[in-house]
């Protein structure tokens, strides 16, 4: 069988066109990897590449990234909606076709090792490659963003896997590791108050929030939240990360924000999906909301449709489905 692994690595930078374009380039380099999607954010000032290869063609393309995005991006002056820790803030892998989870993490941990010396950039360890379980979530390395490494790098409990502890102003951390695969979700919302999706994001979020020093664990396990304000937009989002989309998927989070937003008496202004996505949580979605549903294609218009998928930008399945771009 093939050996496919799907990389899509989070970079510190959406506003300057060039830098992006320079970084796109450098993971076309492996000879046999394909570049599948790019997706920015200027307020956000982050930039979403998903790409696809075996393990020899991505180990090439990795390193032409690093390369290249540490030295066109400097941390020190970085300013971003997008919660973050460094310029390749970080670099997941996952396993498509032809590989073990068991032997994917094996040569994640051999890569982290090599481009910590290759470029003194301090690396992470994070989901199934975690040497820790108190760090094993890209939210709990991650916070205190990039402003509080220097703190962090002292504290013996929060040494880096690989790489240094000193001199890595300019690139910041990397978090990097193998892990299942995940959906990137936003939720729009007819309102400029970020209060308002930040008190969603808690509620829907598995690590909830705390109330009168109690911590009150949210409505579904799976799911990562925070609320923002996005600029370019003219509207707040419930931004989310779907950990497991067949126990909580799209439909879920979009209902159940519907829900919860008329309590504020705000309404959901469709969604966002960014990056890739599988077929199978659009027909989830579809079949939620039409159990007589006579096909892909059709499952895949009634989701777009039901969802706002095209809310900000047009939903095109042949450019946004694994399947049909694999």
């Amino acid at each position: 069988m093939q050996e496919i692994v799907e990389c899509v690595t989070n970079i510190s930078e959406g506003q300057n066109s060039k830098t992006i374009a320079q970084i796109a380039t450098a993971i076309e380099s492996g000879p046999s990897t394909k570049l599948l999607h790019i997706d920015s954010g200027y307020d956000a000032n982050r930039t979403v590449f998903t790409f696809i290869g075996d393990l020899k063609s991505l180990e090439h393309s990795v390193k032409n990234m690093f390369d290249v995005a540490l030295g066109l991006i400097n941390m020190t002056t970085h300013q971003g909606k997008h919660p973050r820790i460094g310029a390749i803030d970080v670099c997941p892998f996952i396993p498509i076709e032809g590989i073990t989870m068991k032997s994917l993490n094996s040569w994640t941990h051999t890569l982290a090792n090599s481009l910590s010396k290759d470029y003194s950039v301090p690396i992470y360890m994070y989901e199934e490659s975690s040497t820790n379980s108190y760090r094993k979530t890209l939210e709990s390395i991650r916070k205190g963003e990039y402003e509080k490494l220097p703190s962090k790098l002292l504290d013996p409990l929060w040494q880096p896997d690989y790489g240094p502890t000193k001199g890595w102003e300019k690139s910041g951390a990397t978090v990097m590791g193998a892990r299942p695969f995940l959906l990137a979700y936003n939720i729009n919302l007819k309102t400029t108050d970020v209060d308002i999706a930040r008190s969603i994001a808690k509620r829907i979020r598995g690590s909830g929030y705390t109330l009168d020093g109690q911590t009150i664990p949210g409505i579904f396990p799976s799911v990562k939240a925070i609320g923002w304000y996005i600029e370019e937009f003219g509207f707040v989002q419930v931004s989310t990360n779907l950990t497991d989309y067949t126990t909580c998927s799209l439909h879920t989070i979009y209902e159940a924000c519907t829900y919860l937003a008329k309590d504020f008496g705000v309404e959901v202004n469709g969604s966002e999906l960014i990056g890739l996505s599988p077929l199978e949580p659009l027909l989830l979605a579809a079949k939620y909301y039409d159990t007589e549903v006579k096909n892909d294609k059709q499952g895949i218009e009634l989701a777009i449709n039901k969802l706002g998928l095209s809310s900000i930008k047009p939903f095109v399945p042949e450019d946004r489905i694994i399947e049909f771009m694999l």
